[in-house]
């Protein structure tokens, strides 16, 4: 789980408390601080399950759009373009990088308009 703003060790607290049965898994709120970030994860991955992770990809979705929001990450693709990124294997999800590899023949089946350029001839 990544460390975000949103995903605080208290964050996490706050949202284990929240659920019926949970408090006699935690000692008192004053020794919070000392409970690892680790341990509080597993214990919701556990005792909570989807529904926990649902809650997490739902703060890390929030987080990533106010990210991109923020700092004006936004991009404008063709829907043809999008759809092939969307649905590409060669594309990491893990990492943004400019290092994107597209078969260009694919591409051009789905976009006529784009050419491929001739072979080279050495």
């Amino acid at each position: 789980m990544p460390l975000y703003e949103s995903l605080t060790v208290r964050e996490l607290l706050n949202y284990a408390l929240a659920k019926p049965g949970m408090e006699a898994f935690f000692p008192d709120e004053k020794e919070w601080r000392k409970l690892p970030r680790q341990w509080v994860i597993n214990l919701l991955f556990t005792y909570v399950g989807e529904l926990f992770e649902e809650w997490v990809k739902r703060r890390i979705s929030e987080r990533n759009q106010n990210y991109v929001a923020k700092n004006r990450l936004e991009i404008e693709l063709a829907p043809e373009i999008a759809a092939y990124f969307s649905q590409s294997e060669r594309v990491s999800s893990k990492s943004m990088s400019a290092s994107w590899t597209l078969p260009l023949a694919n591409l051009s089946s789905i976009c006529p308009q784009m050419r491929t350029a001739p072979e080279p001839t050495c």
